[in-house]
């Protein structure tokens, strides 16, 4: 975890000395070039420290579940529109498919989170020019969302701890382990 939030926080003190000298040149192109680097950073150290936070409410079990009827469609598209700048850098096509307005019983702000973590995850193990596909489907008074990717996939030797906290394989550069583990325990 510390690895994951020393490195953005480094890398954004230095793009933000760099964006001082450039507004004292008046430089403004490298002014938002800078400013948006340091955005997209600030993003992604907001989503570890999210994580974590989450992972430390499910292990001291303080979280407190508010269900109420949340139209899920509306939502996942939310999500898809929260990651596009992150997919459209790699040349990643997010599609939704489903059923129109679904509503479901649920904890928002966790549904969001799990929603959040499997698409982060999904973009980040997807090559380029790859496609994201997210199919939401109602079956009786079920609900089930399922995300796929043209990633590597999960190696069978790893497919047992995927979820276990802090669980990274080998290449996972970034990210702390705690994405699928944090959305694990939200949904159990």
């Amino acid at each position: 975890v510390a690895h994951n939030l020393k490195n953005p926080f480094n890398t954004i003190m230095g793009f933000s000395e760099l964006m001082q000298r450039a507004a004292d040149d008046k430089n403004i192109g490298k002014v938002r070039e800078y400013s948006g680097l340091i955005y997209d950073l600030s993003a992604q150290v907001q989503k570890v420290l999210s994580n974590l936070l989450e992972w430390s409410r499910l292990q001291r079990r303080t979280f407190e579940v508010k269900p109420e009827t949340v139209e899920l469609t509306g939502l996942i598209k939310d999500v898809v529109e929260m990651n596009h700048k992150e997919a459209s850098r790699k040349d990643i096509h997010l599609k939704i498919s489903g059923e129109g307005n679904v509503f479901v019983v649920a904890d928002r702000t966790m549904i969001t989170a799990v929603l959040q973590n499997l698409v982060t995850n999904a973009i980040h193990f997807t090559p380029p020019s790859g496609l994201i596909s997210i199919e939401c489907s109602v079956e009786d008074q079920f609900t089930e969302v399922t995300i796929t990717d043209t990633g590597v996939g999960i190696s069978h030797e790893f497919v047992n701890r995927i979820f276990d906290p802090f669980f990274t394989t080998k290449g996972a550069n970034r990210g702390t382990g705690l994405g699928l583990s944090v959305s694990y325990g939200i949904i159990k």
